[in-house]
């Protein structure tokens, strides 16, 4: 979804003033979404236990939300354009919602060791930072060469969007296999069985927790600069350079000097 600017700009011809409006509106529902979907999973528990379902009825929404932005028939026009790929990321968001509420919320279930909690960050923040430097070079370095055209051919991102979902939807899989054990009601009920979580403790928890309040700042923040700075590189390399196979070099060196 960080190419969603330039496939709605170079492809389907939308105004990047207004595609990055949607894209900004779109971060900020995001974050409107997060209570009431924590809210709701903390309020269901089915035979397949309370993340799981979440898990992969996020995984279909984003899926099917990507496949569709990337797939926009030409024929639906610019108007057409922005209501369809507008609509299409706000199902994604809520998708996205799903599955990055589960990710920080069944972590807390996996283990109560304190020494190995810290682990799941470690990797986490390893496979993400791999990725965000494989995923540019296999679209620009790999595929994009064999498209006429390149990055403005339709059907690169047509392939890729087809690739990326059956890759998310085989990894979702994997999750909550590897969960299965632990997503049972007995783990996360216990003597909080009775009590029920609303918006009003929410804020209470907030509100009285400095520590608590400079986090949720501090990943704001840091999301946002994430953002910008991977717009940014797809932008320059792509419209600037005119050079996107320069992208999947750099990122590769970026990950390299990181860990290093």
């Amino acid at each position: 979804m960080g190419y969603y600017m330039f496939f709605t700009q170079n492809i389907l011809g939308l105004s990047a003033v207004v595609v990055g409006m949607v894209a900004t509106l779109m971060r900020v529902f995001d974050g409107i979404t997060d209570p009431p979907i924590g809210v709701l999973i903390d309020r269901i528990n089915t035979k397949f236990g309370r993340f799981r379902p979440f898990m992969m009825a996020g995984c279909i929404l984003v899926a099917l939300s990507q496949i569709a932005i990337f797939n926009t028939p030409a024929s639906f026009g610019v108007q057409g354009g922005y209501i369809f790929t507008t609509l299409a990321y706000v199902v994604y968001v809520l998708g996205y919602t799903f599955q990055t509420t589960c990710t920080r919320a069944a972590q807390a279930i996996l283990t109560k060791n304190p020494k190995q909690r810290p682990m799941f960050a470690v990797w986490n923040s390893g496979f993400n930072a791999i990725l965000s430097a494989v995923f540019p070079l296999i679209l620009m370095t790999w595929m994009a060469p064999n498209y006429e055209g390149q990055l403005q051919n339709p059907q690169l991102w047509s392939h890729m969007s087809f690739i990326t979902a059956g890759i998310m939807v085989v990894c979702s899989v994997l999750a909550c296999i590897g969960l299965a054990s632990r997503d049972v009601p007995e783990v996360y009920l216990g003597a909080a069985k009775a009590q029920k979580v609303g918006f009003k403790d929410m804020w209470n928890v907030i509100k009285g927790n400095r520590a608590l309040q400079m986090l949720v700042i501090a990943a704001s923040t840091d999301k946002l600069g994430s953002m910008l700075k991977n717009g940014m590189m797809i932008y320059l390399f792509s419209n600037c350079f005119l050079n996107s196979k320069m992208q999947g070099a750099v990122s590769s060196i970026f990950i390299y000097r990181s860990n290093n």
